[in-house]
């Protein structure tokens, strides 16, 4: 019996050898340990993920080789049969495709945009009419359109849809945010994706729902949204994905809205809210962004979310408990 400690071969001895297959190991472990999916919320950002390490013995790693969307040679993408079914969170690992990368995500049956919205029959509210609270909610879906699903404000940074849809009154606040140097802040009320990151053709996809309320000012609506919109990113290697939840990312939201009639002045007002991003780069999100979850390595030791199927569902409040992203 050989008792030779694997601590003094010859090849664990040499530096380079060593800096060399720590790192292979990391780009092999990335691929198939699933990672634990944390969740960022306002003003603070959280996220936890896991990774197994092997210490102290040599690894023998097998590369393996994805196509690229721009490759030449690589097979064209078809899409599959519609799905009939969702599962209520990510998976561990599940097949990837580009053409339709909600598919065995829990937004796979989510309607596209505002499609997904429920807004009920407008009713009056004591002096507002029936029209008016119409109105509202025409509004607030214009804002919310503009805030989490116009691709020009998204991917372009281009918000006049969202000051129009707020009106002049209440957009100049806002408008002093997003133009301001503080681009932490942006986050707080809208969807922007980081620089260098594309969002595919397919989506957003969004489910919730609209309520109204009379607010406490005269001719004042206040309408409260909860929704949650999906994101699907583009990859440059998606043979190289673990699973949807690498290039999906979801935005939870809690917003009420004061909306005001035009006899007193008209105008979509921010009233409070809450809201958090799940399966996204942290690193982006730290700085106001949205990126996709395979676009970073993050290693963590604290624990994941306690139940990850309440943030896909509107109708439960947002739970912003857990550790941070440190």
């Amino acid at each position: 019996m050989d008792d030779r400690s694997i601590d003094t071969h010859p090849d664990l001895m040499n530096p380079d050898w060593r800096k060399h297959a720590e790192k292979e190991a990391w780009a092999e472990v990335r691929k198939t340990q699933r990672k634990k999916r944390g969740f960022w919320r306002r003003p603070s950002l959280w996220v936890v993920l896991g990774l197994v390490v092997l210490v102290g013995a040599a690894v023998v790693v097998r590369q393996v080789k994805g196509q690229t969307t721009n490759d030449p040679a690589a097979a064209p993408l078809t899409p599959s049969s519609a799905p009939t079914a969702a599962p209520s969170t990510l998976p561990r690992t599940a097949k990837v495709d580009l053409t339709q990368p909600f598919l065995n995500t829990p937004a796979a049956l989510w309607k596209d945009g505002l499609d997904g919205l429920e807004v009920p029959t407008a009713e009056p509210l004591g002096t507002i009419t029936a029209d008016q609270v119409t109105s509202a909610y025409d509004q607030v879906k214009k804002t919310i359109t503009a805030t989490v699903l116009d691709r020009n404000g998204i991917e372009k940074r281009d918000h006049g849809a969202l000051y129009e849809a707020l009106g002049a009154r209440s957009a100049k606040p806002v408008k002093e945010v997003l133009e301001g140097p503080d681009k932490t802040k942006v986050s707080s009320y809208l969807t922007e994706v980081a620089d260098g990151f594309h969002l595919l053709p397919a989506g957003p996809r969004l489910k919730g729902k609209l309520s109204a309320q009379a607010g406490e000012r005269k001719g004042e609506v206040i309408i409260k949204a909860s929704y949650v919109v999906a994101y699907a990113f583009d990859a440059p290697d998606p043979g190289k994905l673990n699973g949807p939840g690498d290039i999906v990312a979801f935005r939870r939201e809690e917003v009420r809205y004061a909306v005001y009639t035009p006899k007193v002045g008209g105008g979509v007002y921010f009233d409070g809210g809450e809201s958090q991003v799940f399966s996204m780069a942290c690193g982006a999100a730290k700085a106001g962004y949205l990126a996709p979850f395979y676009s970073e390595v993050t290693i963590g030791n604290g624990p994941g979310v306690s139940d990850e199927a309440r943030i896909y569902d509107p109708d439960k409040p947002i739970d912003n408990s857990g550790p941070g992203c440190e």
